[in-house]
């Protein structure tokens, strides 16, 4: 017997209170806040400086990103849904399930290298402040170059862990049967918020130093 999908069944995890168009307001509402944040900044600094600095830019290509996600993510709505359906059993495997969970997969790769971009873009916007502050102090600017490196090696790491979590690299986007989708395997725990985090309490140092 062919199994009906029950469109009562609960949903797990954070589907259970936001629904499709509440995670769209989330989104856009989390855009739009810094959006705001980035404008009131960068008029202060245009009217302090009557021009922007390199801090600035990286902020300016911050907000780009988080953008060019937004928009992905909006489109990536309705796979994400069917998904999130197909997995509490609300939806039954047919014919689409395949070609669903693979375009799902599409979305998120891009996704994850923006994010990761957005948050590495606002550290060297912070780094380009600290760099006037130490450029007097040997030994203070020895240690930004250190922080620099760490920090552009960790964003390297961190965009090819998540672009490499699958062997080989092409299983990413493939969707198999019997398993309901063959990419969930390639999503180890997100290691890649480590150097994050590592990076943040490297550049907490910097700043106490």
């Amino acid at each position: 017997m062919s199994f009906v999908g029950n469109p009562d069944a609960p949903l797990s995890g954070a589907a259970r209170t936001v629904d499709e168009t509440g995670l769209l307001a989330i989104v856009w509402t989390c855009f739009s806040t810094a959006t705001v944040f980035v404008a009131l900044r960068l008029a202060v600094r245009f009217r302090a400086n009557r021009a922007f600095l390199l801090d600035d830019y990286w902020v300016i290509f911050a907000w780009f990103c988080l953008l060019a996600m937004a928009i992905l993510q909006t489109e990536q709505m309705s796979s994400l849904w069917y998904l999130t359906y197909l997995i509490a059993g609300r939806l039954p495997l047919d014919a689409g399930t395949g070609p669903k969970t693979e375009e799902l997969a599409r979305w998120q790769f891009p996704i994850i290298k923006l994010f990761w971009t957005v948050l590495w873009s606002v550290k060297a916007s912070l780094l380009a402040v600290f760099f006037r502050l130490v450029q007097p102090f040997p030994v203070l600017r020895r240690l930004w170059y250190c922080v620099a490196v760490f920090a552009a090696l960790a964003y390297i790491g961190c965009c090819l862990s998540s672009a490499l979590t699958c062997s080989p690299p092409s299983d990413y986007f493939r969707a198999g049967m019997p398993h309901l989708f063959h990419f969930h395997a390639c999503y180890a725990p997100y290691t890649e918020m480590k150097p994050n985090r590592v990076t943040d309490k490297r550049l907490s140092h910097l700043r106490e130093m």
